[in-house]
């Protein structure tokens, strides 16, 4: 049980500028799971939810993959690559078993927005 003051979920949110947009990027740590949210603000919605998951692969669990399901909302592929690359920079080596769910509230991916927005997870990292 928590004392009084005392958060159970970490939080940190950011701003991201990109192509005249602005976006808000909010991510908390449950503990067994970790929740980003990426949403144009001038949408105001969730968007789509994805789940990532870190999975070790091959005959001495040497190589690594990530496997990104949709939960709600239209599957498309931009979004899915998306959440694929999130999904590899946070859920690195020593993150364990943990889920993240990405929620992509943003009419389409640009992949050239993608650097940034790495760069950007910086500073909302509370997953490490």
């Amino acid at each position: 049980m928590a004392t009084q003051g005392q958060c159970l979920v970490s939080t940190k949110t950011e701003k991201l500028q990109y192509n005249d947009k602005m976006y808000k990027l909010v991510c908390s740590n449950y503990g067994n799971k970790l929740f980003l949210l990426i949403s144009d603000t001038s949408l105001n919605k969730m968007g789509t939810l994805l789940q990532v998951r870190r999975q070790e692969i091959g005959p001495d669990q040497t190589d690594t993959t990530f496997s990104v399901q949709t939960l709600l909302g239209q599957e498309q592929e931009d979004i899915l690559v998306f959440g694929r690359a999130i999904g590899g920079y946070v859920l690195g080596p020593g993150s364990g078993d943990k889920a993240l769910l990405v929620a992509c509230g943003f009419k389409t991916a640009d992949p050239a927005m993608l650097p940034l927005l790495l760069r950007t997870l910086d500073k909302v990292n509370v997953w490490n």
